[in-house]
Order: C-alpha cells, then structure tokens, then sequence
C-alpha cells in the first residue's frame, strides 16, 4: 500500500506544478484522498517565485470530496479513479 501511495503522491505532486492549478486531488478510494495545494500569499502565487512549495494532505476526503466520490460511485467509476482531479482559480474581471 505505501508503495502504491506513494506512487500516486508523485502523480499528484508533478501534476500540480506542470498544470499549473491550484489543488490536486487523487481518489485511491472512498475512505482515502491525496491531495496536494500550492501555497499561496495573501492568496496570490508570487510573481518570480524561487521555490514552488506545496501542501499535501493524505488521508479522509473532505466534505467537497465525498460529494465528488458520490457522484462518482453513482456513475459506476471504479476506484482508484485514474484521472487526477484539478482545480483552478477563479479569475474575476475588473470593473
């Protein structure tokens, strides 16, 4: 099982920073999510960044995710669920 997390932990991590996204998220099963953030300040990703750190969390799904894993498990996708899921920033226009 640790091999195999952390394969998907890898997949994850490499996702994040060549998408470009703000979370990463890996459904290995109902119970248990990977999921990796990129740090922000203030909520902004800095303008000349020197490093990329990111946040990761392993472990139960949050309440968003298991609205996902329902719909998931309601469209008959087996676990793990291959694709990782990504999410981006909202970018608002200026008035």
């Amino acid at each position: 099982m640790n091999d195999k997390i952390a394969r998907i932990v890898g997949k994850v991590v490499t996702t994040l920073i060549l998408t470009g996204a703000r979370t990463a998220t890996a459904y290995v099963s109902p119970t248990h999510t990977v999921r990796a953030c990129q740090r922000r300040i203030r909520g902004r990703v800095p303008r000349h960044p020197r490093r990329f750190d990111v946040n990761l969390t392993i472990g139960t799904p949050n309440y968003r995710s298991r609205q996902f894993i329902k719909k998931a498990q309601r469209a008959g996708e087996p676990f793990p669920i291959k694709r990782v899921q990504l999410t981006y920033v909202h970018v608002h226009a200026r008035a």
